[in-house]
């Protein structure tokens, strides 16, 4: 019996730290859209207050296209605001 208890333990702990890269909180980034061209371009400035320097190209990157498909980009002086290109979608806490 206490084999059996120290299997599920173990099986619990490994599943635990499985899926712990799913239950993290997401991103807290921050984005501005700092210019449309005519051709329909747009330049999009984003950051992680929190990371700061550490903040990687590549997560800059995945943020800016879940902006684009699942947030939209809200106006300003530079910008007219963008609906996102999913209106709705199934999963909460959509990451790319």
């Amino acid at each position: 019996m206490k084999l059996t208890s120290k299997r599920q333990i173990v099986a619990t702990i490994i599943l635990f730290f499985a899926f712990v890269p799913f239950v993290q909180s997401q991103s807290l980034y921050q984005n501005e859209c700092t210019k449309i061209s005519n051709d329909g371009h747009i330049t999009l400035k984003i950051w992680n207050p929190e990371k700061g320097r550490k903040y990687k190209m590549e997560d800059a990157q995945k943020d800016a296209i879940q902006v684009i498909i699942f947030n939209g980009i809200a106006a300003n002086k530079q910008c007219i605001g963008q609906k996102p290109l999913l209106q709705n979608h199934c999963c909460p806490g959509n990451r790319i």
